[in-house]
């Protein structure tokens, strides 16, 4: 809209040097179109941006939907203790050895989907890395007024949020819900056409073309 208020503006700049009174329905006319143009709404940009801003810097706190725990090593202190009573008669079986050994290696925890990827530790780094990468590439987009790019980002991180994240978790469900909004959001707004100007610009070249 600035654009089309600009060059409305510099028309009847123009037409003011002129001093021709036949002009004057068209100059009133323009005046109308520009305050059109002032009054339409442009999309908010800043503060999409803004929001995008706030979700990246909630990426390390949103938890993932499951993880795989880092073996531990011998003497941590973390370390669960080999089982005792009856299985501790049967260690050298080996059945209490890799019962044991799956604790460590293991945390289950229920999740909606079972197909929920578990992810180790360095996985989960690349995961919220490549989350963050999404938002970036989508604010890029946004800046740029690129609608396909903006929408294409948004739609793989609300993706990789509700595959790899705990989408029970009341962050994760808030990021989801920022990320649809953004995704509804029209970056080109078309604005109002000069419809008034128009219609005076050819009323005047019809006067004149019946006049000559």
């Amino acid at each position: 809209p600035r654009i089309a208020v600009a060059a409305l503006q510099e028309v009847d700049a123009r037409l003011a040097r002129q001093k021709d009174h036949t002009l004057t329905g068209l100059r009133r006319a323009l005046v109308g179109d520009i305050e059109r143009l002032k009054a339409h709404p442009a999309a908010d940009i800043a503060g999409m941006s803004a929001r995008l801003d706030g979700l990246l810097g909630l990426i390390e706190q949103l938890p993932h939907a499951a993880t795989v725990m880092p073996r531990s090593r011998p003497g941590d202190p973390n370390a669960s203790g080999r089982p005792g009573g009856f299985e501790e008669g049967i260690a050298a079986s080996g059945l209490a050895l890799l019962r044991e050994e799956l604790q460590k290696l293991i945390r289950v925890r229920r999740v909606d989907e079972p197909e929920a990827p578990l992810l180790a530790p360095d996985q989960a780094y690349f995961l919220r890395e490549n989350t963050r990468l999404m938002l970036l590439n989508a604010r890029l987009g946004l800046l740029a007024r690129n609608d396909l790019q903006f929408k294409t980002d948004l739609n793989r991180a609300i993706d990789w949020l509700t595959r790899y994240y705990d989408t029970e978790n009341r962050l994760v469900r808030g990021a989801l819900d920022q990320l649809k909004l953004l995704r509804n959001a029209r970056l080109m707004l078309e604005p109002p056409l000069p419809v008034e100007s128009l219609r005076e610009v050819r009323r005047l070249r019809a006067a004149r073309e019946t006049r000559g």
